[in-house]
């Protein structure tokens, strides 16, 4: 009865490491949608109020912010970039910080232009994230059963 209890709890431990790890996921998909998101209210901002982009991150919706992980005051997009540097993945990194980057060295048309760029490319990573994310589930979920399998059969 003992085994049988054991058994059980191991088959739970295994579908919640799968859980999370596939929430993983859909957690760096979200994240990807805020960003395009970010940057589309920067863009707009700027097309239609010329707005600096301190007065555009202050001015952003509090939930945008949040939803990224930012709790502090962001006052520039180099900011921005160092504190969401750990949350993402190289490509939207390297989109991030080409953006940071190439901000503000140019007219309204040249930052708006550089904003198209960003969400352009970060639609496409997560039209790639999106395809990927159910083989990488069901890889997630085989692995984590598998090894629970054997653990189950090792402790019989």
């Amino acid at each position: 009865m003992l085994k049988l209890i054991g058994g059980i709890l191991l088959l739970v431990a295994c579908f919640g490491v799968s859980h999370y790890f596939s929430g993983l996921g859909q957690k760096r998909m979200s994240y990807v949608r805020e960003l395009i998101s970010l940057i589309k209210y920067i863009r707009d901002n700027i097309d239609c109020y010329s707005m600096p982009i301190d007065k555009i991150l202050e001015s952003c919706r509090g939930d945008i912010l949040y939803n990224l992980g930012i709790e502090k005051k962001i006052s520039d997009l180099s900011e921005l970039y160092d504190e969401l540097k750990k949350s993402f993945d190289g490509e939207c990194i390297k989109i991030l910080y080409t953006l940071a980057r190439d901000f503000g060295k140019g007219y309204r048309e040249h930052q708006m232009k550089i904003c198209d760029t960003a969400v352009l490319a970060l639609e496409r990573h997560l039209e790639t994230l999106e395809i990927a994310y159910p083989a990488h589930k069901r890889r997630i979920a085989t692995l984590c059963f598998s090894i629970g399998g054997m653990l189950l059969i090792a402790l019989l």
